[in-house]
């Protein structure tokens, strides 16, 4: 496709009218090559002489204008040609000078148009006409009307080829601009597509800022929370440091599991996922003597695409990590409900609460980029999300997301 459309297509063509017209011309003046010295000098000179000079015409026209041939210097073309050919007819009495005329109607089409070439046709018939008895002489008929049908046949042919010239170019125009109008849409096809590759990259690149920051981020909060816990613990509770040494080694070993899980799913798309599953393993590795956990989970996934579920399990990792990081809370709760056309996770915690009018500064300076992941997850599979907190009251995070996201899509 890309070579036919770089490619030049050649059209095939009818003769030019140039090469038409000098045929014709070709045509009146050999027979004059064979005229004898008997005959006047007119005959012999002249009249050879205003053929060429015919074609002369012919050629300056082409060789200057080409097709472009403006009004006034067609008309002053068409009355040298009418002059040339009437000089011709009267200085030889040859069949064939009639076809001057009938040429100069001829290149009178595509100067004028089809009305003016029309009229000087009807002019060029009445004038045969009052010329019936000169025509049957000049091509020996005994009968007038022969003579005078011959005439005028030449110029029914030339007028029938010069409209299918004339068609055949405006085809041939309309041809090349279709071409160029498709390599047009090509390259602009070319250019979208280069486009939506790049937002595509785009989006590539912020899912996986996503995915890193809830999934790495939230275990290597963890690893940090139980080293710091450790080292706090170090010389006054060896045991409880040491403890805190093992699950920052379990949190860092189920970092490394979701690295694999993660790397798999990009594989593979159509790996079977569990959010029940997921989310127990999360929370169990969560739960602490210092951080009590209720989990509630009801439903049926099947029919939930893979996107929504993991959505929902990023969420579920991202507010688990901020609650570590932030809420110094004893209790968190999560409940999950699966219903038929959208599930519904709540996600409440006893913690310090916040302020939620700081999330737009916080979400400005770049300290707020969790709940911005969180948001970008939920808006992607067209759900919606409610923050509820105050000072000293926790927090509650409320997600519901619908079961087919591309229903909805194609209903928009």
């Amino acid at each position: 496709m890309r070579n036919l459309l770089s490619r030049e297509v050649n059209l095939p063509q009818l003769p030019s009218r140039l090469v038409l017209s000098l045929g014709v011309l070709v045509i009146v003046f050999v027979p004059m090559l064979a005229i004898g010295f008997d005959q006047p000098w007119e005959a012999r000179f002249l009249a050879p002489l205003l053929v060429l000079m015919f074609a002369g015409v012919e050629w300056l026209e082409h060789r200057l204008y080409h097709d472009q041939v403006p009004a006034k210097i067609g008309l002053f073309f068409l009355i040298l040609r009418i002059v040339l050919a009437e000089l011709a007819t009267r200085a030889i009495n040859s069949p064939l000078n009639v076809l001057l005329l009938a040429l100069a109607v001829f290149e009178a089409y595509f100067v004028f148009g089809s009305r003016i070439s029309n009229l000087l046709a009807i002019i060029y018939v009445l004038i045969s006409i009052l010329r019936i008895n000169q025509a049957s002489v000049i091509f020996n008929e005994s009968t007038p009307i022969a003579g005078w049908l011959v005439q005028n046949l030449a110029l029914v042919f030339l007028l029938i080829f010069a409209r299918a010239l004339q068609r055949d170019k405006e085809h041939q125009r309309y041809t090349e601009q279709l071409l160029a109008d498709l390599q047009i849409s090509h390259r602009e096809l070319q250019s979208y597509a280069a486009q939506i590759a790049d937002l595509a990259a785009v989006e590539e690149r912020n899912r996986l800022a996503r995915d890193i920051h809830d999934s790495l981020g939230h275990y290597l909060t963890g690893v940090y929370i139980q080293l710091e816990r450790a080292r706090a613990f170090h010389t006054r509770d060896p045991a409880q440091s040491l403890l805190a040494i093992q699950e920052a080694k379990q949190a860092a070993e189920e970092a490394l599991r979701d690295v694999r899980r993660s790397v798999a799913g990009l594989r593979e798309t159509d790996t079977a996922f569990s959010l029940r599953h997921a989310l127990t393993e999360l929370l169990n590795n969560l739960a602490s003597d210092q951080l009590q956990v209720d989990f509630q989970f009801s439903g049926d996934e099947k029919g939930y695409s893979r996107m929504t579920l993991l959505t929902l399990y990023r969420t579920v990792q991202e507010g688990l990590t901020n609650i570590q990081k932030h809420a110094n809370a004893t209790w968190v709760k999560l409940d999950v409900v699966i219903a038929e056309q959208q599930a519904r996770l709540c996600l409440s915690d006893n913690g310090n609460g916040f302020d939620t009018t700081l999330l737009q500064t916080s979400s400005t300076d770049g300290t707020g980029y969790g709940l911005q992941g969180i948001r970008e997850r939920i808006g992607l599979v067209r759900g919606e999300m409610t923050l509820t907190s105050s000072p000293q009251q926790g927090t509650m995070l409320l997600i519901t997301v619908p079961k087919n996201p591309l229903l909805l899509a194609g209903k928009s």
